[in-house]
């Protein structure tokens, strides 16, 4: 039944697949999921369909010169068939890649071709879109987290935990545990008097990471696991 093949396969796509089999195996499904939608002409779930294969492109190895083309192409098209929200949503991946590109003044700073960080900002709050503000400070905090600003990672991990429900089930969750892992223990020496509550809160993002992630999809997430094994050895000497 065509009608009904775009939701099954955004279902499938955004939730199912990547929890046991690699991320880059959802990807052809939700094109073919964008593909229908255009056909059966349910462009709302056009939306859906792409603005989740930008997201799982991005958290899985894509070349960043390819997916800054698609994600532009696919936010394009979004605005084209007035899908305002889902383009926001794309705009988010979009600008992050073009960052990661090195194409931007202010690497952590999400403003350039795709959006204005401080009126987007705005949109999604006035709009109540926990959604799009879960992978917006997410991606915050992964950019910080990797041009050294770990200060203000920290302050946006605070963010992206708030809207942590809105995204559960997403590759975003555990990209989420990893990266706020990672910059609380950046900075950390066994001096300080938070020390052990850093590891406490490590601790509980790894027993998320591994028991309900890496189990069942090493593939997509045990590096996650290590790395941040790794960096607690490295603050314990």
């Amino acid at each position: 039944a065509k009608a009904f093949k775009p939701e099954v396969l955004v279902t499938v796509g955004l939730f199912t697949v990547h929890r046991k089999s690699h991320i880059k195996e959802t990807l052809p499904i939700l094109q073919e999921s964008y593909a229908t939608t255009l056909e059966v002409g349910n462009l709302e779930m056009a939306g859906y369909s792409a603005q989740n294969f930008c997201l799982n492109a991005f958290w899985c190895g894509q070349r960043l010169d390819t997916l800054e083309q698609e994600a532009r192409a696919y936010c394009n098209g979004l605005v084209q068939f007035k899908q305002l929200t889902a383009a926001n949503w794309c705009r988010i991946h979009w600008q992050s890649t073009l960052n990661l590109l090195g194409v931007e003044e202010s690497p952590s700073l999400l403003s350039g071709a795709a959006l204005c960080e401080s009126e987007f900002l705005t949109v999604l709050l006035e709009a109540n879109n926990l959604f799009g503000l879960f992978f917006f400070y997410l991606y915050k905090l992964t950019l910080c987290y990797l041009f050294g600003e770990i200060a203000s990672a920290k302050n946006h991990a605070v963010e992206v935990s708030r809207y942590l429900l809105s995204a559960t089930g997403t590759v975003g969750e555990p990209a989420f545990y990893l990266y706020d892992s990672l910059s609380v223990l950046a900075v950390l020496s066994l001096e300080s008097e938070e020390t052990s509550e850093i590891f406490k809160k490590v601790e509980q993002n790894q027993t998320k990471l591994q028991q309900y992630w890496a189990h069942y999809a090493p593939m997509n997430h045990q590096h996650k696991v290590d790395l941040v094994e790794a960096e607690k050895c490295r603050v314990l000497g």
